[in-house]
């Protein structure tokens, strides 16, 4: 029996907005409680394109309505700078350099609160160059006691094709791409890696990339509206399909139906 979160459950009533506007980033403690079957669950969004680092500081989130002046004040400021920019609000995690900016919680009932706050962000930042961005997340899988892994890892990816090869063949890690109905991400992959510090653990990836479409095609929207719009459209649905992705791995890799705790 496998024991996996549902962080899609995070993303009900997790936000909760302030009367003037702004974003509380500490999200909704009641969305969802701490999962005892979790080892560790993760989301994060990434951007690719051109970005002026220097500018992410606490105060200027504060200054746009973007959090409140209290939350800049909690803020831990690694560094600032033209390079690079690694800034820690309450469980939501900042960082940018010129050609990548990405925002990650390691906490389910931040997933709202990272959507809102990409989303504000890029909403500001209006005419930032994007040339692609992609949603992530991690799901811990915690076998009983009982399991054995690399049985579960071996009906996944059978290592007999590499006895001749290698002794002790075993598998490190695996990656599947492809692209799913009713998605508009350009390509979807999904990852497997045994965990190497617990022989009970195993983590599922899943990144969802998107292509901006370039200027000058009947189809083009400006690249950060064209986020925006995307993660505003796409967010919940990707989180809800990383459980599934999650749960039917689980399924299909037992003798028999799993269960996978929700």
């Amino acid at each position: 029996m496998l024991r996996v979160a549902r962080p899609e459950n995070a993303c009900v009533d997790s936000v909760v907005g302030a009367q003037d506007g702004t974003l509380n980033i500490r999200g909704n403690q009641h969305a969802m409680g701490e999962s005892r079957h979790s080892v560790l669950q993760g989301a994060s969004i990434v951007l690719l394109g051109a970005f002026n680092p220097k500018i992410f500081h606490p105060e200027w989130f504060a200054r746009n309505g973007l959090i409140r002046p209290t939350e800049a004040d909690d803020a831990q400021v690694h560094v600032v700078s033209t390079e690079f920019t690694f800034v820690e609000f309450e469980r939501l995690r900042l960082q940018s350099t010129d050609r990548r900016f990405s925002l990650e919680t390691l906490d389910p009932r931040m997933f709202g609160p990272l959507r809102d706050l990409a989303a504000g962000t890029f909403a500001v930042l209006e005419h930032t160059p994007i040339d692609a961005f992609g949603f992530n997340s991690r799901i811990a899988i915690e076998l009983d006691p009982e399991s054995n892994r690399e049985a579960f890892l071996e009906r996944m990816a059978p290592t007999h094709h590499w006895a001749d090869l290698l002794d002790g063949p075993s598998l490190n890690a695996m990656t599947v791409e492809g692209t799913r109905s009713g998605c508009a991400a350009n390509r979807i992959q999904i990852s497997v890696r045994p965990d190497p510090m617990n022989q009970r653990v195993v983590a599922i990836a899943v990144n969802e990339h998107y292509d901006v479409v370039t200027e000058g095609s009947a189809e083009s929207e400006p690249p950060a509206d064209f986020f925006v719009n995307r993660l505003h459209n796409e967010w919940d649905d990707f989180l809800s399909y990383s459980v599934e992705a999650a749960e039917k791995l689980c399924s299909s890799s037992q003798n028999g139906p799993a269960e996978c705790h929700r």
